[in-house]
């Protein structure tokens, strides 16, 4: 079983994983780097107006139905259509390029033989943005509402027991991790 982040002498803060363990959160990064998207790639100009005005005037894709994605990405002004449009047209592309970036790289530190994870400041950071994505993935997908659970009052399937089960501990390597910094 993982045990809780701690400061390393080294100033690394450091978590011993069980490889199954490992083996789940690389497969729960790969999922949310699938409903991320891949990054955009940038556009080849020497001139910064070309290269902004190229940016704007993409369209941008939300994948329709996708309670997840809408819950990581969601739309910036509700009540005005041509509003939010216009936002994700200008920021969508970067949001997913910084989410795929550091979900990219909480990977690799992942890729490791050995039980252990030391992670530099700037990797617990985006470790913490991570785990906030995975269980904001997971939360969406079993309805995790607050301290409660959501469908308390219909009882949960075996399979979404298994996800509170993950989000939980999810939760508690977040809160070890961040117990690191206070």
């Amino acid at each position: 079983m993982a045990e809780a982040f701690r400061r390393g002498g080294d100033g690394r803060l450091h978590a011993q994983f069980h490889p199954r363990e490992k083996a789940l959160l690389q497969v729960l990064a790969e999922q949310l780097s699938g409903i991320i998207g891949k990054p955009t790639a940038a556009t080849a100009t020497d001139d910064p107006f070309d290269a902004i005005v190229a940016q704007l005037s993409s369209e941008v894709v939300r994948p329709i139905d996708d309670p997840v994605h809408a819950r990581l990405f969601p739309r910036a002004h509700r009540d005005d259509e041509d509003a939010a449009d216009e936002f994700d047209r200008a920021a969508l592309a970067q949001l997913r390029d910084g989410r795929a970036d550091r979900t990219t790289a909480f990977l690799a530190t992942l890729s490791s033989p050995n039980d252990e994870v030391a992670l530099t400041v700037e990797q617990a950071h985006q470790w913490l943005t991570v785990l906030t994505d995975l269980r904001l993935m997971l939360g969406t997908s079993v309805d995790v509402v607050g301290e409660g659970r959501g469908r308390q009052d219909s009882g949960v399937t075996p399979q979404e027991a298994m996800y509170i089960s993950v989000y939980d501990w999810l939760s508690w390597l977040q809160e070890t991790l961040v117990a690191c910094f206070l």
